[in-house]
């Protein structure tokens, strides 16, 4: 019996699932006469949150932060790149169809060995290669689709916000929390799977409330389609950039009968919908099973089966992800907010359940999320640790927040005291909205330099002090030896050479070697990787490269550079 997806290229399922989502897409906003009107009436407030986004997200020096944890923020950007540069393997794995391969052993142009990464998709990097071909390549490249996939959410939270409530004040308050909140501003742009797939989960959720509003409505029929092959391409492309978001799947059929306006609308057109979105569904499990996305948890199941998750195990991991959102600095106490909003939208069982159902699931999700190797090894979870994991939940946290401010503030309005000082209540209001700007503003500049002088020391720096000892001869004759060459990768011309330490053994190097296709290796040795947790990982590579000859050609705080001479 042949398989299946030889018929089903997955790159080829890619492109289709994207630019299928992206013409239903303009399809249903060049139909939708609510967004034409919406659009009109407040174009001007929108064009003025389209600024906040960008003047809280693009950096005065042109420096954006990629991110700290090593595979997730630098390996999107590298499989794009070889996209770009039509590189590859030249034949899928067969279990894992829709994983990552990077170079482990070569360079761009020519790879001798691959690295997989199984719980890493090929949905992102091909956006990323898309983009490199109409701005050309840079490293920066996809933190720059990250602004743009930015701009679009905040005005997806507007529409939603203002769909699903009819208040402006909640919508903007919306839109203005997505677009001025620190951490969403700094670590919202980390080349990671999350932001991209937090723009996707903005559209679906746009896709199933305003499907749900236009029950009933003239015109609906064949507008309903649109909708629903809109949602439905984007919700299968949002799986092949990040597999969690099969949960969305699972959520909406159930959550459009919780809506209290649900049985207020004709049974035959509910009926008709809730079936539209069983088969999205369908369709999506039956892509989990052509991606293997089962196959792709096999490293979660084996650091499982090593780190059992114990009651203490999952406290820690609770507790560490949730302390997250209590985080000033990066959140600006809008979790106060938040609450408010979940109180609210449980209260009036509106279109607002939506994202109030999928901000519960997703927040279970990652609260007991399997962790990193050395997270699981060492039962702690830093607090920065469940950022990355966070930016998936934005649009849903900023929708709740709106939702809780306005709230608020509808109360405020409602106080007698404010109708007799209207003019006074006013000006103090301005005032408040300058200061949380400012002071927004400010956190976001501070955070946005830490977290860029953090990933330069630790991860940036090394890398590109190795490649200044590359030969002269051309970086064809030299090999450069480390733990994270996708750095190297990202950075350096596509023919520079690289061998990874995990594939480093006597044969490899021999081999090399032997055949004239390395002169020497540049190895870079970095002191964050000599902890016990790593000496286990890569204590036999360590070792052996340790008892070669070689001479330190440069040594610093963090890590320091050798040349091993081949006689």
């Amino acid at each position: 019996m042949s398989d299946y997806s030889f018929y089903l290229h997955p790159l080829s399922v890619v492109k289709t699932l994207f630019w299928g989502s992206i013409f239903a897409s303009a399809a249903s906003i060049v139909t939708d006469r609510w967004l034409h009107k919406c659009i009109k009436r407040h174009w001007k407030l929108l064009l003025v949150l389209f600024l906040l986004v960008l003047s809280w997200r693009l950096p005065m020096d042109g420096i954006f932060f990629h991110g700290l944890e090593y595979e997730d923020s630098y390996v999107y950007a590298v499989a794009g790149r070889q996209m770009l540069e039509n590189a590859g393997p030249s034949q899928t794995t067969t279990g894992f169809p829709y994983s990552i391969n990077v170079c482990d052993v070569g360079n761009l142009k020519s790879c001798q060995d691959w690295q997989l990464f199984p719980e890493h998709f090929i949905g992102y990097p091909y956006t990323i290669s898309l983009l490199s071909r109409l701005i050309g390549y840079s490293p920066n490249v996809a933190s720059i689709e990250n602004v743009i996939a930015a701009s679009l959410t905040d005005l997806l939270i507007f529409l939603i916000a203002l769909l699903t409530t009819s208040d402006i004040m909640i919508a903007s308050a919306a839109a203005i929390v997505y677009a001025i909140t620190p951490v969403f501003a700094v670590y919202g742009l980390e080349t990671s799977a999350e932001p991209v797939s937090n723009a996707c989960l903005s559209l679906i959720i746009w896709f199933c409330v305003r499907s749900v509003s236009a029950l009933g409505t003239s015109g609906y029929r064949w507008q309903m389609w649109l909708r629903w092959c809109g949602l439905t391409a984007i919700l299968l492309f949002s799986l092949t950039v990040k597999r969690e978001d099969i949960l969305l799947a699972v959520i909406l059929p159930f959550v459009l009968p919780l809506i209290s306006t649900w049985r207020a609308v004709p049974r035959f057109e509910r009926i008709k919908l809730l079936l539209l979105f069983v088969l999205s569904a369908a369709l999506a499990l039956a892509l989990c099973v052509h991606m293997r996305l089962l196959q792709t948890m096999e490293g979660e199941a084996a650091l499982l089966r090593t780190y059992p998750l114990t009651m203490e195990r999952i406290a820690t991991f609770v507790y560490g992800f949730a302390r997250s959102f209590f985080v000033n600095q990066w959140y600006g106490g809008a979790v106060a907010a938040v609450a408010i909003g979940v109180v609210v939208s449980c209260r009036r069982r509106g279109l607002l359940l939506v994202p109030l159902v999928v901000f519960i699931a997703f927040g279970l999700l990652y609260a007991f999320h399997v962790r990193s190797y050395y997270e699981m090894r060492s039962g702690h979870i830093e607090t920065m640790a469940a950022l990355r994991f966070s930016m998936n939940l934005m649009t849903v946290w900023a929708l709740l927040a709106g939702t809780g401010i306005g709230a608020v503030m509808t109360k405020v309005v409602g106080l007698s005291l404010y109708r007799r000082h209207k003019h006074l209540s006013f000006v103090m209001g301005a005032i408040i909205l300058a200061a949380v700007f400012i002071t927004s503003f400010t956190a976001t500049i501070n955070l946005r330099d830490d977290t860029v002088e953090d990933e330069a020391n630790v991860r940036l720096t090394p890398a590109r002090t190795a490649l200044q000892f590359i030969s002269r001869k051309g970086p064809q004759s030299d090999y450069i030896v480390t733990l994270e060459p996708l750095i190297v990768q990202m950075y350096a011309q596509p023919t520079t050479r690289v061998v990874g330490l995990e594939n480093v053994t006597s044969t490899t190097l021999e081999k090399l070697m032997v055949s004239g296709a390395a002169r020497r290796f540049i190895y870079l040795d970095e002191s964050i990787y000599e902890t016990d947790a790593d000496f286990e990982r890569y204590g036999e590579q360590t070792q052996y490269l340790h008892s070669l000859p070689q001479s330190i050609v440069y040594d610093a705080e963090g890590f320091r550079v050798s040349v091993i001479d081949i006689p």
